[in-house]
């Protein structure tokens, strides 16, 4: 999280924050959430592990929510891209 970095780093969330996104073009959370998805991607094509797994593996709490943002950026359900390999 967010805080647990800027916690390690001994600087404020908010300085964190505004250093970590004037270096690399994104906000921390967004940047967190993409890295999760990624790794997801590649769970769903090289495991049989369940969806709700695969959500809980990647860092989401509620496989709903994972859905939602897998469905959101890969056009897709992680059903459907494990079974179609949908195009980002």
């Amino acid at each position: 999280s967010l805080k647990t970095i800027s916690q390690k780093n001994n600087v404020s969330s908010g300085y964190f924050s505004g250093i970590f996104k004037k270096e690399t073009g994104f906000s921390f959370n967004h940047y967190l959430s993409m890295v999760r998805l990624q790794k997801a991607e590649a769970l769903l094509i090289e495991s049989e592990k369940s969806i709700s797994e695969i959500a809980f593996l990647c860092g989401f709490n509620d496989s709903n929510y994972f859905c939602e943002k897998f469905k959101k950026v890969y056009k897709c359900s992680p059903g459907r891209f494990r079974k179609e390999k949908c195009a980002v």
